[in-house]
């Protein structure tokens, strides 16, 4: 029974697929999430000797990008096709900056057209 239920040192497969089903978490910043994944990434993959970033840069780009749970900034960053993790990480940026303009100036588009009618 104790080797049954006894502590057992995770696998490399678990690493591997918490990379691949992480997603970004409600309330988590775009930041914390891209750093984690590439965290998640260097010990999914560290059995293949020396972490090299740019072998890993394109899966960790697509990780990124589909793993946002903002859809307007999903839709914005995938139709721009951003090549590497640095372009996705800015268009991300970008993307939620224009998101806060727009939840900013709502209320004021709101109350114009309630003027105008």
């Amino acid at each position: 029974m104790v080797k049954l239920f006894a502590w057992q040192q995770a696998s490399q497969t678990d690493a591997v697929a918490e990379f691949y089903n992480r997603k970004q978490l409600p309330g988590e910043d775009y930041r914390d999430f891209y750093t984690n994944l590439w965290n998640y990434a260097k010990y999914a993959y560290a059995y293949t000797g020396e972490f090299d970033q740019s072998k890993y840069d394109y899966l960790v780009k697509e990780r990124f990008v589909t793993g946002l749970n903002e859809p307007s900034v999903f839709w914005r960053v995938d139709a721009a096709k951003p090549q590497t993790c640095a372009e996705a990480y800015d268009l991300v940026g970008q993307s939620y900056a224009r998101l806060e303009i727009l939840k900013r100036n709502k209320p004021t588009i709101e109350q114009r057209s309630a003027d105008q009618t």
